[in-house]
């Protein structure tokens, strides 16, 4: 595959710019991303944050394993990622809207409800 295909893929997935997301983004749209990630999506979303290096294997497994349901899972992960800092809430973001289309559509939507009540 070319690098320019490449490039247009990686582009047509990733969500730009949009909102910068940070510890109090989490808390007031904790519902719509815990109702918006699926299984996959959590596990993907993981799975990026530890290449990146903003989850240890412990965290990774306290996530997964201190939660019986996938809402429990995610609400874990809401509850870890703030003490991360602002970075590992942007690659949270990033890792989110690159997992799939759904996913970088919720993100999207979050991004446009933000602005939309900064607004008023």
């Amino acid at each position: 595959m070319s690098a320019q295909r490449t490039q247009s893929r990686v582009r047509s997935t990733a969500v730009p710019g949009g909102i910068p997301w940070d510890k109090e983004f989490l808390k007031k749209y904790r519902v719509e991303l815990r109702d918006g990630m699926t299984p996959i999506t959590l596990k993907r979303v993981l799975d990026d944050l530890l290449a990146s290096k903003v989850l240890t294997d412990e965290e990774e497994d306290l996530i997964l394993n201190d939660g019986k349901t996938r809402k429990d899972k995610i609400r874990n992960l809401l509850d870890i990622l703030p003490s991360k800092g602002q970075g590992a809430i942007a690659r949270f973001k990033t890792a989110l809207a690159q997992v799939d289309e759904p996913s970088s559509q919720l993100v999207k939507n979050l991004d446009a409800m933000e602005a939309e009540t900064s607004l008023r």
